[in-house]
């Protein structure tokens, strides 16, 4: 289709004719057919994919079949591909399944991985959506933001603002009563450039023109005066802080049973020597003696056989180690054992 074609159909768009006439009407199907059909709202001419009618490839991109691919550099927009198998071949300056994205690379700054690197913190390669590189010196290297002020100024005010490092996060909402305001100094109407969330963030409150943005409350991993940071960083540092946190009170807990164990173990041991050493200096003149309790009282034919020399020097032992009373083997006439401590 020739140029003048094209003229013609777009001459008859924006005039917005109360009545087509048949001729016209059919220019307009052809257009459409042909796939070259103009956009007026935001994104320009696209061409209509004829085997996809659901894509269109925009800023004079060409309809291919495939996948898109997306430089490492652009990865963290998280750009999707149609899901039909067809992509759009893009022009230089944009990327996207359907170039639906403008881009500005920033040049070539020093890699931050490189030891001999003097840079530190993010490194902007690339601006997106219309907004331009702006360099500067710092770290005895060039480095570049994006100026998303310039970009968002000089768009209408019912367009899309964008916010972020390389301007890569788009408006959701708009904090202002009014997209416009009458600046009295230049006699003009300032359109409200700065009260916008993104990432599907709210505003506090609603504002008058170019009032003072009112900050929004961001979705979960979000942050920043436009929601437009990214907070991983912060979840996973009070992850880690969490975990540190529990492995010391485990740790603790650990050694808390340990030291009670080790307690009741002493009390046991304890106890077994008491318990031994009040069987052999009770008053009561109790001994054990083959795991059976004696009384000391004289009786005739008790029926505690008197233990061997062995069995009263072990005896003997254990008292002296005890600390408890000697015991002293008394042999009665009536050949009847008799243990009297003394």
């Amino acid at each position: 289709m020739t140029s003048q074609s094209l003229a013609t159909i777009r001459l008859f768009l924006i005039a917005g004719a109360t009545s087509m006439s048949s001729k016209s009407h059919s220019l307009i199907v052809a257009a459409q057919q042909s796939g070259v059909i103009e956009d007026l709202v935001d994104d320009g001419p696209y061409t209509v994919c004829p085997q996809v009618p659901s894509l269109h490839c925009l800023n004079g991109s060409t309809c291919l079949e495939g996948m898109s691919s997306i430089d490492d550099q652009h990865a963290h927009l998280n750009l999707k591909s149609h899901e039909s198998g067809y992509y759009c071949d893009c022009l230089p300056g944009f990327i996207g399944h359907d170039c639906g994205v403008q881009v500005e690379d920033c040049g070539d700054p020093a890699d931050p991985a490189d030891p001999s690197s003097d840079l530190t913190g993010e490194v902007i390669t690339s601006c997106y959506h219309g907004s331009k590189c702006k360099s500067f010196q710092a770290d005895a290297a060039t480095r570049y933001y994006c100026d998303c002020d310039a970009l968002n100024a000089v768009t209408g005010p019912t367009s899309t603002k964008y916010a972020g490092n390389a301007c890569e996060h788009a408006s959701t909402s708009t904090c202002a009563f009014s997209l416009y305001r009458y600046n009295e100094t230049t006699r003009e109407y300032d359109a409200s450039n700065h009260q916008f969330c993104t990432n599907g963030g709210t505003c506090t409150t609603l504002v008058h023109g170019n009032d003072p943005h009112p900050g929004c409350v961001c979705r979960e991993g979000w942050t920043g005066s436009h929601c437009e940071v990214s907070a991983p960083t912060i979840v996973v540092a009070e992850s880690r802080a969490t975990s540190t946190a529990g492995k010391v009170m485990l740790g603790c807990y650990l050694v808390a049973i340990a030291a009670v164990a080790s307690y009741l173990v002493v009390l046991l041991i304890r106890f077994k020597r008491e318990k031994v050493a009040f069987a052999a200096g009770s008053g009561g003149g109790g001994v054990i003696v083959d795991s059976n309790v004696a009384l000391g009282e004289n009786k005739e034919n008790a029926g505690v056989e008197s233990p061997n020399a062995k069995e009263s020097d072990a005896l003997e032992n254990l008292s002296r180690a005890e600390g408890g009373a000697a015991l002293k083997l008394k042999k009665e006439e009536d050949g009847a054992a008799d243990f009297k401590i003394v």
